[in-house]
């Protein structure tokens, strides 16, 4: 149970630090549109194209490696909670296995009580 609670706290974390990214990403850019206002070569539209488009790749990236890593984590905690899900449905199979035994036993010797 404090394992399930680990990785939910984990892929809590993990889906946080996406959308903080995210956010950070978005005040970056704002910072870095006014800086490239400021910068003398504000009116080459190349200079701005070719930075913009490598700040972009590098956010791709960055989500990239998060959506995954989430995604990992994900898949982690299903595989945890189908085996949690197995292991409780193997006990309670056996648990009422168990009591069919005992019933028909009961029943069995009910029966040898009534023949004699």
């Amino acid at each position: 149970m404090a394992s399930s609670r680990k990785r939910l706290c984990e892929s809590e974390k993990a889906r946080s630090k996406l959308f903080n990214f995210k956010a950070d990403s978005e005040i970056e850019q704002i910072e870095e549109d006014s800086d490239v206002t400021s910068l003398s070569d504000e009116n080459d539209p190349e200079f701005i194209t070719e930075r913009n488009v490598s700040d972009e790749r590098n956010d791709d990236e960055e989500v990239i490696k998060i959506y995954a890593e989430l995604k990992n984590q994900d898949q982690n905690l299903k595989s945890y909670l189908l085996t949690a899900y197995l292991r409780n449905y193997n006990e309670r199979r056996s648990k009422l296995q168990l009591e069919a035994t005992t019933q028909r036993l009961f029943d069995f010797e009910l029966d040898l009580y009534h023949i004699n």
